[in-house]
């Protein structure tokens, strides 16, 4: 049945047919039609059901790297064909028609535009395909017994007018469509390149959580392309004189990235992220197009112009369709993800209640799990107290991989003389966890005089479960973090003797021992090391920084640890079970004394029965569906620009791609019970974060975090409430540089002058967490010169401007006590948190601390969750009702 397009050009549909009669062959002269016989008899495929969920592949068959396309046992159909007559007048007489072919794969449905030659390449390259495994078959099929309707046949003569007319072409294009179908029935057909390249489908074509393809096909890609815009585009395809080598890559546009894969090997290449930065732009010759975003550069050429064309539509819509990343000006605050509405989330205070949930909902992962911590410690226990060792972190990953579930972890790699981190020791027991090889961990940066990159690290904390559940805050999962409300200092069960001693006996025992066991944190009061931290000039000049770079490029260089699976973990000591909250490194305190040997994790590092525990308060919450995608993505961007440096040619550290944000069935978390202790919030959420050029190779800087935090204080109505590990924020300073003092202290200034009642609150630890008195008294000179000492601060800066701070603004810390051994003991609270709350609406909570390093986004890398409430319930504010919003007025 022929109609007309707008063009007056005529366009013939063909539905696809379970049979071809017999009237359809005489129409075309069957001298001119050639049979493809099947390869054998064999129309059984092998299903491996560990890698396939309903009509899709599951993640891991990407990881398989087997080629196949076509999810086993599930009906390939060409649906129809719609032909019309080719515009172009100088192959019209050639190859007039072009064929538009629907194909339905499962649930999945997608349209491709071949022309009559297309068809030619397939059917030969299939024929030297059956030639060549009759050759090595002894059961040589005899196709000349098999001439009929149950092989594919083929016009072999092209479809030029003369041959077939608009009368006929309706019948000649329900033989295509009949010849195509057979084809597909046979699986050695099926799984051949040459299919899967006509039909524009690859391995990553029907995968679950991945989007559907926007567009496939071979591309020559440039083989040199460069990082962070380094890329000179003249000296690409622009300039005769200047010659680059280009290999066929297979280019996949999904939708929020483009990816190749190397057709040789099926190996995944560096997946390039639609970010503001993304663009693309065509050469005036030779049918390139340069795709550049803010990490990397290259270049592609095509074919033929049309094909050019083709890429730069579909390339084009890639950015129209993603403005949520692409748009400068969309994105609150400058992030590089957007306001998520009606997203789930949930608060964690303190490490108990926190670990324990990420225990539980590693368990249900099913596929990936990122993590990033700037420290982890592998034998931590996450749920307490308990003897049960399953649930010690390295177990629980090990198990997991054990099971299918590929686990990417990304930690810190410290500087050996600075920090007793020992990343390299946490490297090799997670990596000897998997057998398989399913857990990787990358240490980043590798630290040298030449890349200037000696003072700045990776300090976010995430935990990223099958892109769709997040837990993201300031808890490292680490020694010394775990706690609850008890915030305990003696962990000695029935040891500890509850008595209290009278002085004579202190004293007589002191005697008897030869000196007082104190501190030596705490040898001076917190009153007089504050107030000499604040005048004590922090000197300038320059030292050495060699010694510290010894050893800091160590054995990761990694030519042994694809075999660490036989790395085996080996304690030195029996572990004390009567200890049941804090084992080993567990117990700690910061003020006495600094870990070591963390590689003997169960034998003690202080006394626990003289020296009392030092308690964390600490923050953190989790965040599910799109939110969580955004915290993947950002964990992704890392990971792969991690591996393009360190481990470039290395199979065992794959490229990770983004789950697709259309998925409305795998999006939903319905199984949070398993693992949290009442329902999520509702609550509109976006990420937020500081990174820059050595962070993630990006050519611009971003900070985010520190947006949101000047933009939320000063929309601040009723009060600020801030929990924060450091307080460095001074005012037209030329060393610090964050806004954040000056931002706080207009908004009060605002206050005074409308006469608002208005209150800032401010925790912060007592004392800088450092074992070392000088390490303690610069971080207070910073603090204090903040707070009240020098012009600058914030009090001088408000009692200049006729404001008494304590009217606007108080700060706050925490300590506790107990008895050890018989003596009454005391203990800061370490304050470890990164939150601010304003008016019970809005809040960010992250890894970002209060000064430069986790605020101006070249230094620390820093990643944070930014919330606004949307259930609301009664509140009272200076004695008013008002609406609070619910999640953040839980806290």
């Amino acid at each position: 049945m022929a109609n007309y397009n707008e063009f007056g050009l005529m366009i013939v549909l063909t539905h696809g047919r379970p049979e071809i009669t017999q009237q359809s062959i005489d129409y075309v002269n069957q001298n001119y039609t050639k049979y493809l016989p099947y390869p054998d008899d064999n129309f059984q495929e092998i299903v491996d059901d560990r890698f396939q969920r309903d009509d899709k592949f599951t993640i891991e068959h990407i990881y398989r790297r087997t080629g196949y396309a076509f999810v086993p046992n599930v009906p390939v159909h060409v649906k129809s064909i719609v032909t019309e007559h080719r515009s172009d007048y100088s192959v019209v007489f050639i190859d007039p028609y072009l064929f538009c072919i629907t194909i339905q794969h499962g649930s999945n449905e997608w349209t491709i535009y071949k022309h009559y030659r297309h068809f030619q390449d397939l059917h030969q390259v299939l024929m030297n395909f059956v030639d060549e495994e009759r050759k090595k078959s002894q059961n040589v099929l005899d196709i000349t017994q098999g001439e009929n309707n149950e092989y594919p046949f083929f016009p072999m003569r092209n479809n030029q007018t003369g041959f077939v007319n608009d009368f006929n072409l309706e019948e000649y294009s329900r033989i295509l469509v009949d010849y195509l179908n057979k084809v597909l029935r046979h699986p050695k057909f099926r799984a051949h390149p040459a299919t899967c390249e006509f039909f524009d489908v690859s391995y990553l074509s029907f995968i679950h959580g991945l989007s559907a393809s926007r567009k496939e096909g071979y591309l020559l890609k440039q083989s040199n392309d460069r990082c962070s815009g380094q890329y000179n585009l003249f000296s690409s395809f622009f300039c005769d004189s200047c010659k680059c080598q280009h290999g066929p890559k297979w280019f996949v546009i999904k939708d929020t990235y483009i990816v190749n894969i190397r057709p040789d090997t099926h190996e995944l290449r560096f997946p390039m992220l639609v970010d503001r930065d993304f663009q693309i732009l065509t050469g005036i010759r030779n049918n390139g197009i340069k795709i550049s975003n803010l990490q990397r550069t290259f270049v592609v050429k095509c074919r033929t112009a049309r094909d050019c064309d083709d890429w730069m539509q579909h390339l084009s819509n890639l950015i129209e369709q993603t403005k949520d990343f692409s748009s400068i000006t969309r994105s609150r605050f400058n992030s590089y993800a957007p306001v998520r509405e009606n997203q789930l989330a949930y608060w964690f205070i303190n490490g108990k209640s926190y670990m324990e949930a990420v225990a539980k909902a590693l368990l249900t992962a099913k596929e990936e799990v990122f993590i990033t911590d700037w420290w982890l410690s592998p034998q931590l226990m996450l749920i307490r107290p308990t003897d049960d060792e399953t649930f010690r972190l390295d177990n629980i990953l090990g198990r997991i991989a054990d099971l299918g579930v590929r686990v990417y972890v990304m930690i810190y790699k410290e500087i050996p003389y600075a920090l007793s981190l020992n990343s390299l020791y946490t490297k090799k027991t997670l990596v000897s966890k998997s057998k398989d090889g399913f857990i990787k961990v990358i240490r980043h940066p590798d630290i040298n005089t030449k890349n200037g990159i000696l003072l700045w690290s990776h300090h976010e904390k995430m935990l990223i479960i099958d892109q769709k559940i997040a837990f993201v805050g300031g808890i490292d999962l680490s020694y010394g973090r775990w706690d609850n409300e008890y915030m305990r200092l003696v962990d000695l069960g029935d040891e500890n003797d509850t008595t209290l001693k009278s002085s004579l006996d202190i004293a007589a025992e002191n005697i008897a021992s030869g000196g007082i066991e104190t501190v030596e944190a705490a040898q001076i009061t917190t009153t007089q090391m504050a107030e000499q931290a604040g005048e004590i000039p922090i000197k300038k000049g320059r030292s050495g920084t060699n010694h510290l770079l010894q050893n800091s490029e160590d054995s990761d260089d990694e030519k042994i640890l694809e075999e660490q699976q036989s790395f085996t973990i080996t304690s030195t000591s029996e572990i004390n079970r009567k200890h049941r909250y804090f084992i080993g490194k567990d117990y700690s305190n910061a003020y006495r004394k600094d870990f070591e040997k963390l590689d003997d994790y169960s034998t003690d590092y202080i006394d626990r029965k003289l020296v009392p525990r030092m308690p964390w308060h600490d923050e953190a919450l989790v965040v599910f569906g799109q939110t969580a995608r955004d915290a993947a993505r950002h964990f992704i961007q890392r990971w792969n620009i991690h591996k393009y440096e360190k481990y470039p040619k290395k199979d065992f550290y794959p490229f990770l791609l983004p789950k697709s944000y259309d998925d409305i069935n795998d999006l939903p978390v319905e199984n949070w019970k398993d693992f949290l202790e009442s329902e999520p919030f509702r609550v509109n959420a976006q990420c937020v974060r500081s990174v820059g050029p050595w962070s993630v190779r990006t050519k611009t800087v971003e900070s985010s975090i520190q947006n949101t935090y000047i933009q939320m204080i000063d929309a601040a109505k009723h009060y600020i409430y801030i929990e924060n590990q450091f307080f460095i924020t001074i005012a037209q300073n030329s060393v610090v540089r964050n806004q954040l003092g000056d931002v706080l202290f207009r908004r009060i200034e605002r206050a005074h002058k409308n006469n608002e009642k208005f209150r800032i609150y401010v925790v912060l630890p007592l004392l800088p967490g450092f074992d070392n008195m000088k390490a303690i008294q610069a971080v207070l000179y910073f603090i204090m010169r903040s707070i009240i000492k020098g012009d600058d601060s914030l009090f001088k800066r408000l009692e200049k401007a006729g404001i008494t701070p304590n009217d606007y603004i108080s700060f706050f810390a925490m300590r506790n006590h107990d008895i050890l051994m018989g003596r009454l003991v005391t203990e800061i609270i370490y304050v470890h948190s990164k939150l601010m709350i304003i008016d019970d609406r809005m809040a960010i909570c992250g890894s970002a601390n209060i000064n430069d390093r986790s605020l101006v986004g070249n230094r620390d890398s820093e990643f944070c969750i930014v919330i606004n409430d949307i259930e609301e319930e009664d509140g009272r504010f200076n004695g008013q009702s008002v609406r609070v919003g619910k999640f953040c007025s839980s806290w």
